[in-house]
C-alpha cells in the first residue's frame, strides 16, 4: 500500500508526505516492510523504515503513517509477523464480518464460518448457501447477506445437506420502512436463515439463468475463509437506500451502507476509527452516478481528508478506498472504487459537506 499527500501553505512553499508498507508471507515464513517520510513547509524532513521476517510464521502485518503540515512532520512504521492479534477481541464478544466482492466476470461466492457479505457486481454470480447446525441463525440482520443479487444471471448453490423443497422465501422489510423489499431464504417457515437476497423478491419459480444447483463434490474443498480474518464488533448496524434519494447517516456501531439505484448520500460521523475492520463500509457506491458522500461541514475535504486503496477482501489485490482524516483515523471504506491500475476512483467531486445536497 502506498500512500502521497502534496500541501501547499499561503506563502507557496510545499510540504508532503509517503508512506508505503507490504506484508506477504512464503514457504518459508512471513515478513514485511515499512517506511515513511514527511516534510513541513519549513524544510523539517522526518523518515522512518522497518523490515521484518520470521521464519515459520504464517501471518504477518505492516503499518506506515506520514503527516507533514506547514511547521511539523512526523513519521511512523510498525512491522509485526506473525500479525499482532491484540487488536482480537474474544470470540464472546466479537464475530466475523466476511467480505466478498466480484468483479465484472462469473464470480462464485463459498460462505465461510462468519457473517459474509457477498456483493458480485457485473457477470453472472454464484453464491453458496449454507448453515451452521450447532449456532442457526434467527436473525436477519447477522445472516449472510447478497448484497446485488440480480435474477436474470445470478445463481443460487446449496451444500448437500440442502435441497430445494427445504428453502422458504419470506419477502421482508429490511431497511425497517415499512415496505418489504427483499428476501429472506430460510429452511422451511419461520426455520433458520441461510442469507438474506436485498432488494430482489425471490421464490422457487427462478428464471431460466437463475437456478438453485447443489454443489459439486469437487467444490467443496472451495469452501475456504482464507480471506475471512476481519473481526468486528457484533453490534452492527444495515443501512439501506430506497427507491427515492436517500440519507443514510452513521451510528455509534459499526454501519454497512447499502445503496440503492438512486441517488443517495451517505453521512459519515466526524470522529474515525482506528482499525479497518471496525470501519462503517459503503456499498453500492454509484461513481458515474449522484452518489455523494457527506462530511462534517468543519472537515476540509482538500486539507482534512485522504484516501487510501485497501484490500477488503484480503485477496491481496486493492479495490476498495478508505476515507482518513490527515491523523490517521478511518471515517469509512467505500467498496469497489479502485481501477485497475491499483488507483482509487474517488475524488472531492464525490463528497459533499453538511447541509449540501
Amino acid at each position: 500500500m502506498t500512500h502521497r499527500t502534496f500541501t501547499t501553505n499561503s506563502q507557496g512553499r510545499s510540504a508532503s508526505a509517503s508512506s508505503r508498507s507490504t506484508s506477504y508471507t512464503n514457504a518459508e515464513g512471513a515478513g514485511g516492510s515499512s517506511s515513511a517520510r514527511a516534510t513541513s513547509s519549513d524544510g523539517d524532513v522526518v523518515s522512518s523504515q522497518e523490515q521484518v521476517f520470521t521464519p515459520g510464521a504464517t501471518s504477518s502485518e505492516s503499518r506506515s503513517s506520514a503527516v507533514a503540515t506547514s511547521d511539523s512532520a512526523s513519521a511512523s512504521t510498525d512491522v509485526s509477523a506473525p500479525a499482532d492479534d491484540t487488536s482480537q477481541e474474544t470470540e464472546e464478544n466479537h464475530s466475523r464480518l466476511v467480505f466478498h466482492i466480484g468483479n465484472n466476470a462469473d464470480n462464485q461466492f463459498h460462505s465461510s464460518d462468519g457473517q459474509d457479505i457477498m456483493t458480485g457486481y457485473g457477470g453472472a454470480d454464484t453464491f453458496e448457501l449454507s448453515h451452521n447446525q450447532s449456532s442457526p441463525i434467527f436473525d436477519i440482520y447477522r445472516a449472510d447477506i447478497i448484497t446485488d443479487f440480480n435474477r436474470d444471471e445470478d445463481s443460487l448453490q446449496f451444500t448437500d445437506d440442502i435441497t430445494i423443497g427445504d428453502l422458504e422465501f419470506e419477502s421482508i422489510d429490511f431497511n425497517n420502512d415499512t415496505i418489504a423489499e427483499s428476501t429472506a431464504i430460510r429452511l422451511g417457515p419461520d426455520g433458520p436463515i441461510v442469507a438474506v437476497a436485498l432488494n430482489v423478491a425471490l421464490n422457487t419459480d427462478f428464471s431460466t439463468a437463475s437456478v438453485l444447483e447443489p454443489i459439486a463434490d469437487d467444490n467443496t474443498e472451495a469452501n475456504s475463509d482464507d480471506n475471512s480474518n476481519s473481526s468486528t464488533e457484533s453490534t452492527i448496524d444495515f443501512l439501506l437506500g430506497t427507491s427515492t434519494q436517500t440519507v443514510l447517516a452513521s451510528s455509534s456501531d459499526r454501519d454497512i451502507f447499502i445503496g440503492s439505484n438512486n441517488a443517495d448520500i451517505f453521512s459519515l460521523e466526524t470522529t474515525g476509527v482506528d482499525q479497518l475492520a471496525h470501519a462503517d463500509v459503503i456499498i453500492g457506491f454509484d461513481l458515474d452516478g449522484e452518489d455523494r458522500i457527506q462530511l462534517d461541514a468543519d472537515i476540509s475535504i482538500s486539507h482534512d481528508i485522504r484516501l487510501e486503496t485497501v484490500d477488503l477482501d484480503l485477496n491481496g489485490i486493492a479495490e476498495s478506498t478508505s476515507i482518513q482524516r490527515i491523523d490517521g483515523s478511518i471515517l469509512a471504506i467505500v467498496q469497489g472504487t479502485v481501477d485497475t491500475l491499483g488507483n482509487t476512483l474517488l475524488s472531492s467531486h464525490a463528497f459533499i459537506s453538511a447541509g449540501e445536497s
